[in-house]
């Protein structure tokens, strides 16, 4: 017989609510324990839901708040690793692995890497260092004492910390899992001292979790995009601007809506009379809203962060939908909707062209069952089931 692991997921940094990246991890746990391997989700926040606390296989550790006004988000940080370290020193030895989720590294959780990486693997969802480089531009430097603090602990610490720590934390983990093949070759080639076993695996989605769409009639009179804008950033590596450039640049005679569903503090620059902004949307909203949208929009700007690969959620969950999607990343699932005419890539870093984009739904709406089509390919490829498989491997 063989004996299966015991694994602790662990998510640094959870919040009070939920969203794409808390309802993937909880898919994960679930599927994990549905395939035999017994798996307890350890989630580690300042403040819980009491429908989180709902959740089975999960434990909350509530972390104390954190007092003052300075170096408020490197304390944050610090004491969350504090508090992971705590709990593995109690709870560790009951656990094979610990698959964690990637957290900002520092001195702390260097340190927690040195005890507990012999049974740790770290999840990257991106390039860290290049990532905390393109964000210097929301604090810059400047000689004012409020400038100067804010791009210290924003720009200049993160930066050190990833280059120092953040390798040195990569040389003392056991695997790490990469989401993209690039993400995996870049953290390999950064690790200090040591080189830890790199595996694939790109984010997957629970698809019965979403209903599947009603299709709307593209009557070439009307054309309604759709772009799930997450993250809270001022850097536009979804690349809103040249969809809206693209939109400006066309002259022909249909009407273009555009629905930007995101913080809308973060859309506050993108004003046309063509856009909608409703704000975060529920999954109620978008079950009603994905009856009405044509094409679901993925990034066109990626190289703003220093990728070219992405696995983004928000293009599963058009998948699970049954929404077509225009892209300009790279995404190897998508490439087998592409391949069946069900999703359109286009160039990144160029206003994508309107022309394109409508002969392409001229051409997918008079397929029969598309939605349907879509979603099949989103159990194929995409299903946290084959996902979890592929965890389970390397665990």
């Amino acid at each position: 017989m063989i004996n299966t692991p015991t694994i602790a997921y662990i998510y640094v940094g959870a919040g009070p609510g939920k969203g794409s990246v808390h309802d993937k991890i909880i898919a994960q746990i679930n599927g994990l324990n549905k395939h035999g391997v017994t798996t307890k989700g350890v989630f580690l926040g300042f403040d819980f839901s009491p429908e989180q606390r709902k959740q089975p296989y999960v434990e909350y550790v509530k972390v104390e708040k954190i007092q003052g006004r300075f170096f408020i988000k490197t304390r944050k940080r610090q004491k969350l690793i504090q508090a992971l370290k705590k709990w593995a020193d109690n709870n560790a030895g009951k656990y094979d692995k610990l698959y964690i989720r990637n957290y900002r590294p520092g001195f702390f959780w260097w340190l927690f890497l040195l005890k507990y990486g012999h049974k740790s693997i770290t999840e990257h969802q991106t390039m860290e260092y290049l990532e905390v480089k393109a964000l210097a531009k929301e604090n810059p430097f400047g000689l004012k004492p409020s400038k100067l603090l804010s791009w210290f602990e924003h720009t200049l610490l993160p930066m050190i910390n990833e280059k120092i720590f953040g390798s040195l934390a990569l040389g003392a983990t056991s695997k790490i899992v990469a989401v993209t093949r690039e993400i995996g070759e870049y953290e390999v080639r950064r690790a200090l001292l040591k080189k830890p076993s790199p595996t694939v695996i790109a984010n997957g989605i629970d698809a019965e979790a979403y209903p599947l769409r009603t299709s709307p009639v593209f009557d070439g009179k009307q054309l309604n995009l759709m772009m799930l804008v997450g993250g809270s950033t001022a850097v536009d590596w979804h690349g809103i601007d040249l969809v809206m450039q693209g939109i400006e640049q066309y002259r022909g005679p249909i009407q273009i809506q555009l629905w930007l569903l995101g913080d809308t503090s973060v859309l506050k620059p993108y004003e046309a009379p063509y856009i909608v902004k409703p704000g975060f949307a529920d999954k109620k909203m978008l079950n009603v809203l994905s009856d009405t949208i044509h094409i679901g929009l993925g990034s066109f700007a990626l190289q703003r962060k220093g990728l070219n690969e992405a696995c983004s959620l928000k293009m599963r969950e058009y998948a699970a939908r049954g929404i077509p999607a225009v892209y300009g990343q790279e995404d190897s699932d998508y490439e087998f909707l592409v391949k069946k005419g069900l999703a359109l890539k286009l160039a990144p870093m160029t206003p994508p062209k309107l022309e394109e984009i409508i002969e392409f739904v001229s051409n997918t709406y008079k397929i029969n069952n598309l939605s349907s089509k879509i979603r099949d390919v989103a159990f194929q490829y995409m299903d946290m089931k084959v996902k979890i498989t592929a965890i389970k491997g390397i665990i």
